[in-house]
């Protein structure tokens, strides 16, 4: 291994070096780039060469050893030259790979919103802001096209076109990055989901056509009227490509419909489509201007990028083409009809379906084929009257809760009389479901009719809900809770009281890591206690129960109890508790591998003068940068986070509805790290915040008729709107 350092004082102007791997194996030499093109210094301070022995197995090099004079914060270039051995492949062929090291104390996070960036610079070592520093926004080769001062951390400005790289400078300290593609400073590599499309496809302009048909089925030769429209996509802008050019084919027709294209980018045409199918397909093609001579503009961008146009041409060819696919088929009337009963026993948990058909001779579809079929799916219960309480069970500590759907099915053979029945079981559940029953029945003509019709199927003549005061709740303190029992329609219970029981868990983790450095991963072993169980009666008035929390953590409350059948019903809901915990092997949050971190808000709906209140499930003690986003970055503050002090409070005014997302950023410095890794742990997580836009809603009160109204008539319908 060749090391070479490229000291902050010997810094001239940047030139870029691609690193990658080389290989003459091949018949022609070939070069991969990496996922991070860092630019290289040039002003080489010192070299050494190193043997490395090839037996498999890591060797740490000691970069402070090597070059002992070299200042704390430097930056390397190594290269790894080897030649392969005989019984591996081609005797004597030789591979080179190369990789830049920065050694720095600076981090860098960034945000971009159209030609804005919001960039945070903080310090490794202790997690702080960095008060003073500079932003360097440079080009292809290294050259500084603009400046940004940075002050507490922060630094804003206009992202100008041609940035390619990030440098952060603090004395005679700095850290450089590419503007995409960068590895995070933390110990695991935070990779986008495209990751495996080039810099030159994220970034060229493309262009997407949206098509609309008027039905969902059609005979042969009916006309089905598309509509669509075309936008080109550019980061953030959106634009109406110009269009020289845009044809239609129907499948089963070659001949091409010319389509009109209007200045707003949308366009219509009719076509009767001939062949029968479920996907017959209606395609589109277009011609932009600028197409016949490269100046589109995408193959203008491409050009200006200096890539090949063969390595994006499938993308250049999709985006100028659109297909739909319409439902075409032959229409015949039916020859029987059928004639479904069902009976539903909730208490025995099963379900019979009796299926007739007769043709509308009279004559009964004799041995006709039938299948039945079950689907049945969770349908919660939201009565009017308790709009805040939870009926269903939808959430468990470690544990899914009832399936929320299954689905059966069974085939069969009418009898003489074109009679048929079955039984389905019903799957075990403890709350309401819907059920949908279907028959399909199959003549000897091969014709076939299909009847279905849904159900509501109640687990129990009574339901309980819980209503928690506070969803978060500190330690020491008591979680206030109310609870209710309504009938199956939703309404308050009249009847007697119902026997029930609260029981409130804990979850908490015991954390480990196993392996070492980026091959190490985190795995968390929940736990889970009974805090409190209790025998409580609950009407259709609400009542309430005080139950004390003295442990942080999420918390579960189960409000489970039978109606005078017997027959279960269950209701749960979740709160957090927060505060410092005593024991190291009992975490009150999940210590999530990577970059994420849990993020819970105190309500669904917040109103303007409201104060937001978000729960950081930080496992550490950390500096986290807060920031409030729509369009860009609105506002922004920095805050302490402790596993006792876990809030953020974000005041909420008119001007943030009908809504923000909150990022989080969250550092914890480096020295903090037991694994003695010098690598700080970096965490972020997002959660929209919904602010209901009071002073904007309209009330609207609507009069129309209150018979029913026969085909052709008129219908008065008026209304009045308020502020």
């Amino acid at each position: 291994a060749k090391v070479l350092a490229a000291f902050r004082e010997l810094y001239t102007p940047a030139k870029v070096l691609e690193l990658g791997e080389y290989s003459d194996e091949a018949d022609e030499a070939k070069k991969h780039p990496t996922i991070f093109p860092v630019q290289l210094l040039p002003g080489v301070a010192e070299s050494v060469e190193v043997d490395i022995p090839c037996d498999s197995e890591p060797h740490d090099i000691k970069l402070g050893e090597l070059f002992p004079q070299a200042p704390e914060s430097s930056m390397y270039f190594m290269e790894v030259n080897g030649t392969l051995v005989p019984d591996l492949g081609k005797p004597g062929a030789k591979y080179a790979n190369q990789g830049i090291i920065q050694v720095t104390d600076l981090g860098l996070m960034w945000k971009e919103s159209r030609d804005k960036i919001f960039a945070y610079g903080y310090r490794l070592s202790d997690a702080k802001a960095l008060e003073h520093g500079t932003l360097l926004l440079q080009d292809k080769d290294g050259d500084t096209i603009a400046t940004l001062d940075v002050q507490n951390g922060i630094a804003e400005g206009t992202l100008l076109k041609g940035t390619c790289f990030l440098q952060l400078v603090s004395g005679d300290d700095c850290y450089t990055v590419a503007l995409k593609d960068a590895k995070s400073q933390n110990d695991t590599t935070q990779l986008t989901g495209d990751f495996w499309v080039s810099e030159v496809e994220r970034s060229m302009p493309r262009t997407e056509t949206f098509l609309f048909a008027d039905r969902s089925l059609y005979r042969p030769g009916e006309t089905a009227h598309i509509k669509g429209y075309v936008r080109t996509f550019t980061g953030d802008e959106v634009s109406i490509p110009e269009i020289t050019s845009l044809t239609a084919t129907v499948e089963g027709d070659n001949t091409p419909i010319k389509v009109d294209v209007q200045p707003d980018g949308s366009f219509a045409v009719d076509v009767q489509p001939t062949t029968v199918g479920s996907f017959v397909e209606v395609s589109f093609k277009m011609v932009q201007a600028g197409d016949g001579n490269g100046t589109s503009p995408d193959m203008a961008a491409v050009k200006a990028m200096g890539a090949d146009m063969k390595d994006v041409q499938y993308k250049l060819d999709n985006s100028r083409t659109a297909t739909i696919n319409l439902n075409v088929q032959e229409f015949h009337r039916d020859e029987f009809e059928l004639k479904q009963a069902l009976t539903v026993d909730s208490g025995a948990q099963w379900v019979e379906i009796a299926t007739d058909a007769t043709g509308f001779n009279g004559a009964p579809v004799a041995n006709g084929s039938v299948v039945w079929e079950l689907r049945q799916e969770k349908a919660d219960l939201y009565p009017d009257a308790f709009p805040s309480f939870q009926f269903s069970d939808d959430d468990t500590l470690g544990e899914r809760p009832d399936s929320e759907s299954a689905f059966a099915g069974s085939t069969a053979k009418l009898d003489g009389k074109g009679h048929g029945a079955h039984r389905f079981d019903l799957a075990a559940a403890s709350g309401r479901r819907q059920i949908t029953v279907g028959s399909t029945v199959t003549n000897a003509n091969g014709r076939s009719v299909r009847f279905a019709e849904r159900r509501i199927v109640d687990s129990s003549s009574v339901y309980g809900g819980i209503r928690i005061a506070n969803r978060i709740v500190e330690k020491g303190q008591n979680a206030e809770i109310s609870l209710v029992a309504v009938d199956a329609e939703g309404n308050a219970l009249a009847s007697a009281p119902v026997n029930a029981k609260v029981k409130v868990e804990r979850q908490s983790f015991r954390s480990y890591r196993f392996g070492l450095g980026s091959t190490s991963a985190a795995r968390n072993v929940p736990r889970v206690q009974t805090v409190a169980e209790q025998d409580v009666q609950i009407t259709g008035t609400p009542s309430g129960v005080s139950i004390p929390v003295a442990h942080p953590g999420k918390h579960l409350v189960t409000l489970e109890g039978t109606d005078a059948q017997g027959r279960t019903f269950k209701a749960t809901q979740d709160f957090y508790v927060i505060g410092e915990h005593e024991l190291e092997e009992d975490i009150p949050w999940e210590f999530r591998y990577g970059g994420g971190i849990g993020l819970v808000r105190d309500k669904d709906v917040y109103k303007p003068g409201d104060t937001a209140h978000l729960l950081v499930q930080s496992p550490v003690d950390a500096e986290a940068l807060i920031t409030l986003e729509r369009d860009g970055v609105v506002r922004h503050f920095t805050q302490h986070i402790s596993a006792a002090h876990p809030m953020v409070d974000i005041p909420l005014t008119e001007a943030d509805a009908p809504g923000l997302s909150v990022g989080l950023f969250l550092v914890q410095d480096a020295s903090a790290r037991k694994d003695g890794s010098g690598l700080p742990i970096i965490k972020t997580a997002e959660i929209p915040l919904r602010v209901d836009p009071v002073s904007k809603r309209l009330a609207v009160e609507l009069d129309k008729p209150a018979s029913p109204q026969l085909p052709g008539a008129t219908a008065r319908v008026s209304g009045v709107v308020k502020d």
